[in-house]
This record gives structure tokens, sequence and C-alpha cells, in this order.
């Protein structure tokens, strides 16, 4: 239990950064959508993961797509942009790794993410015998 409250830190972290990135937008549809997400943490389902693996995907993009035009912004008006740079990049590659926070193995098995056993017994497949 304590793995998957750890696992689950970064996925909801991420996910509440990108509803304040949508806040300051003032969409505030995807703020609810995007604050709320994490609650699908609490279906032990393949369909929830998968649902917060691809969101966490794209929400990495959306991120890089900020990070593109508020650095063109800053070029064109001749102020800093490394500090922009290295915050937006930091953020983006943290909501992109924590899409593969359900590769670990308790959360893999959390939301059934484990492929099905080889054979209706639930055993693997015995190996062939040698004659």
């Amino acid at each position: 239990m304590m793995v998957f409250v750890l696992a689950s830190f970064p996925v909801v972290i991420s996910w509440w950064l990108m509803a304040a990135h949508f806040l300051r937008g003032g969409n505030f549809f995807l703020v609810l959508t995007c604050f709320f997400a994490p609650g699908l943490l609490f279906f032990e389902e393949k369909w929830a993961a998968r649902t917060l693996q691809v969101g966490l995907f794209l929400a990495s993009f959306e991120w890089a797509h900020t990070l593109i035009n508020l650095v063109q912004e800053r070029i064109m008006s001749g102020q800093p942009y490394t500090l922009l740079v290295v915050i937006l990049g930091t953020v983006t590659l943290f909501t992109f790794s924590s899409s593969f926070v359900f590769l670990i193995p308790t959360m893999r098995c959390r939301f059934k993410l484990e492929p099905p056993p080889a054979n209706a017994s639930g055993n693997a497949p015995e190996p062939p015998s040698s004659i």
C-alpha cells in the first residue's frame, strides 16, 4: 500500500500542475477535469490507469507547446528566457515521466496491467520434453 501511495504522488502532482496551467488560461472545464483526474487512482481497473497515462502523455505535450510559445515571446521582446526553459522543461519532463509510474510492479498489479496467464490453470506452459 505504501508503494502505491508513493508512486501516486507524481501522478497527482502532474495533474494538479496541469490544472493550475489551465486555471491561468481561464479554462475552468479543463481545470476541474485535471483537478479530479487523480480520482481515477481509486478505480483498480486497466482503463483507469491507461486514461491517466494517456492524459499525462498529452499533458507533457501541452507543457512543451507552452514552453516553445513563451520562449518565442521572450525572445521577441528581448527578455531573458533561461529560467523559463529550466522550469518549464523540468515540469514537462516530470509530467512525461509520471506516465511511466504505471510500469512499477505494484501499480501493474493494482490496475491489472499484468498479462493474462498462459493457460486456463494459471500456470505457465511446460516446455516440450525432449525424447
